[in-house]
């Protein structure tokens, strides 16, 4: 495998299959079938979201603003009734609506219900013929979902992040000098917002943040060490330690309403986790202490992802490190006092990036990050070695 990992394409369109469940599997799989054929992703709440910590209709509505086409299938009952007095998928169709995504409609053949009827000549309405079509089984329904969708999917271009915008954020300045600082840089594939500002107001993100930052699992955040924050043009700022005095790591984090997370992790001197002798501090940095800052930092974006993103939008992320304040230190695997070590005379306090472009990780390696954070520390050995 060489340096950096080919990037993949971006995430696929997401299309959310709205239709009555009972009775209705067949028709429901036959569609999901179809749109996986197209290079596309099928939503479907009760079959791909069963346990979400949230009430079916608002599961049913959030997935749909997070989906890029909807479908309807309409067969012969209308379904269930919603407190607001409309049908569920009428809700759902909706929402489509509100959020104007591209609709598309299928209506069975045959006799229908009287909610059916009322469905179908609502959605008559306002969806041209070009996209209403009927079907009277789960193979012509298929056959439909292919022909109506495949220009649709082939026409919809999603915006993508650039690496190169990456680079910029690596080798800015730090705002803390003396110990070595990690800076992870860490974007969604699709560059779009992730955090909705009108759902999601400026304390309510502050405080998920801070909550997800301290978690024990992640510990990027220490709860006895001061910081502070402010929100500025969508991006929400956090120090910890920024006073100056060695109460415990200094952190910074950096985070925007598009899921774009800087994040700074002092590692050096007296607020190294990993107890080393002052004697060694201007002459090597341990690896472990890199492993440390690094998983903390992708274990926290994880978690960010999981809470503001739990339908899967987001499936793929641009990733990338550099090393700030190393001077002559060179990175160790074991730092011991009793070890001996050759200072490198070459060093100097210019960052050194890991990747010559930016890494892909998928949402399973983000929440498991180790084999990336290592690979991460063996890549910035590497550059030092370099130097």
């Amino acid at each position: 495998m060489t340096e950096e990992t080919s990037l993949q394409s971006p995430s696929p369109p997401r299309v959310f299959v709205s239709s009555v469940v009972e009775g209705f599997r067949a028709y429901r799989e036959a569609a999901r079938e179809a749109i996986g054929e197209l290079g596309a992703q099928s939503i479907l709440v009760n079959e791909d979201f069963p346990s979400l910590a949230t009430s079916p209709r608002n599961a049913c509505l959030d997935a749909v603003d997070s989906s890029d086409i909807f479908v309807l299938i309409v067969g012969e009952r209308g379904g269930w009734v919603a407190p607001s007095g409309r049908l569920v998928v009428e809700e759902e169709y909706d929402q489509a609506q509100v959020q104007k995504l591209p609709v598309v409609v299928f209506v069975k053949e045959g006799e229908r219900d009287e909610d059916a009827g009322r469905l179908t000549a609502k959605v008559s309405e306002f969806v041209d013929g070009s996209l209403r079509r009927t079907f009277g089984s789960p193979e012509t329904l298929a056959h439909e979902v292919r022909r109506a969708l495949r220009p649709l999917v082939e026409a919809l271009r999603l915006p993508v992040t650039s690496p190169a915008s990456l680079n910029a954020a690596l080798l800015e300045p730090v705002q803390r000098g003396g110990d070595p600082i990690l800076r992870v840089v860490i974007v969604p594939q699709r560059d779009e917002e992730l955090v909705d500002p009108v759902k999601v107001n400026v304390d309510e993100l502050a405080r998920t943040v801070y909550e997800l930052a301290h978690d024990r699992d992640v510990e990027l955040l220490d709860y006895t060490v001061g910081k502070n924050h402010r929100m500025k043009g969508g991006v929400l700022d956090i120090e910890q330690g920024a006073s100056g005095r060695r109460e415990g790591p200094y952190v910074r984090l950096r985070l925007s309403e598009r899921g774009h997370l800087t994040c700074d992790v002092e590692f050096g001197g007296g607020s190294r986790r990993a107890a080393l002798d002052q004697f060694l501090d201007p002459i090597v940095v341990s690896k472990d202490d890199i492993e440390r800052a690094g998983y903390a930092i992708l274990a926290f974006y994880a978690r960010f992802v999981q809470r503001f993103d739990p339908y899967l939008r987001h499936q793929s992320f641009l990733w990338n490190a550099s090393i700030h304040n190393i001077g002559h230190r060179s990175i160790v695997d074991d730092a011991r006092p009793s070890a001996s070590y050759t200072v490198n005379i070459w060093g100097s306090d210019d960052p050194i990036v890991a990747y010559d472009t930016a890494r892909t990780i998928g949402r399973h390696d983000l929440e498991e990050p180790t084999e990336e954070v290592a690979r991460l520390t063996v890549y910035l050995k590497r550059r030092t070695e370099d130097r």
